[in-house]
């Protein structure tokens, strides 16, 4: 079933439930276009797919077991530096577009607190997992993409996040 805006909103209120004040315990990276977040929360812990794959983009709960590298890839390990042991804040969906944020507060290496957000677009072969801190600033990205690859937009690190421009959906 393909993921568009309205189902992306009916998933954002199911995840929204269990995902706030949810606590990061691990993250992995089974492949470039995946990350697992192991959560844990009152009663219980689970662990949450991001997936930017072309052919399946989605997030949802899994139990299935993943085979790991066995060194972790650089973007797994700077997700792991900022928001492991950090409290899922919120899940906001980007008005009706397939576009999905997980703002995540943690306390910083000076001990201030912040916070930074995780932005799923699901896009198909444009899908990408995008890092962001609270000023709106790329930290890194599943997939970057640079001028030569997109006349668009790039998301780069140290780059502004824009979105992708809107294509005159109206809002449900």
């Amino acid at each position: 079933m393909a993921l568009d805006g309205i189902t992306l909103s009916m998933l954002k209120n199911e995840l929204a439930e269990k995902l706030i004040g949810a606590r990061v315990d691990k993250i992995y990276q089974p492949s470039k276009e995946e990350l697992v977040i192991a959560l844990r929360w009152n009663g219980g812990n689970g662990k949450l797919l991001l997936s930017a794959s072309a052919s399946a983009p989605r997030i949802h709960f899994t139990e299935a077991q993943v085979d790991n590298p066995k060194s972790p890839p650089m973007f797994c390990m700077l997700m792991r530096k900022h928001i492991v042991g950090g409290r899922l804040v919120s899940v906001r969906q980007a008005e009706s577009d397939r576009i999905l944020e997980i703002a995540i507060e943690h306390f910083d290496e000076l001990g201030d607190r912040t916070e930074k957000t995780i932005i799923c677009e699901f896009m198909g072969r444009h899908s990408n997992i995008i890092f962001v801190d609270a000023n709106g600033r790329i930290i890194d990205s599943a997939r970057r993409v640079n001028d030569t690859m997109s006349s668009v937009r790039e998301v780069l690190p140290g780059l502004r996040y824009e979105r992708p421009p809107a294509h005159g959906k109206i809002p449900f």
